[in-house]
């Protein structure tokens, strides 16, 4: 389900990003992305819906490894698409390269990779902390004493 969202996300942001180089119906391009605050909002918030939802869909490149202690790998990656993406409107006529979009997308991923973790994070805690459905008092107990052992 995480490949089809992150999927979803990825073919949005080419296409608004085809729409804009086209300048095709342009200001109503224009008017959407004043209405979502600006170019600025674009960047960052696709990038960190990106980032957000990548480490679900390629948990494998998340896990932690004897070089990666952190599990970063990811992230790294997703940084070098970012700011490549970036460089390749240096060589689009009617698009230019910004310094300050560079910038918004790496900060996109970096805050929508750590907002993933935390909620890993916190989806883990919930399942320790809350108890089961019907499961008793002494059923938890068992359990604990059977993982101290």
């Amino acid at each position: 389900m995480a490949r089809y969202a992150l999927a979803l996300i990825i073919c949005t942001a080419a296409s608004l990003s085809l729409w804009k180089t086209s300048h095709y119906y342009f200001f109503i391009y224009i008017e959407l992305e004043r209405w979502f605050g600006g170019s600025t909002y674009f960047h960052f918030g696709f990038w960190w819906l990106i980032a957000l939802f990548a480490p679900w869909a390629f948990p494998q490149i998340t896990k932690k490894q004897k070089y990666d202690p952190i599990g970063a790998r990811l992230l790294l990656i997703l940084l070098a698409i970012a700011v490549l993406e970036e460089f390749s409107q240096a060589f689009i006529p009617s698009r230019g390269f910004s310094w300050q979009d560079v910038q918004t997308n790496s900060f996109g991923c970096v805050a929508g990779y750590f907002s993933a973790q935390l909620l890993s994070l916190g989806w883990r805690w919930i399942k320790i902390m809350v108890p089961k459905p019907f499961e008793t008092a002494d059923k938890r107990q068992a359990s604990k004493a059977s993982e101290q052992r």
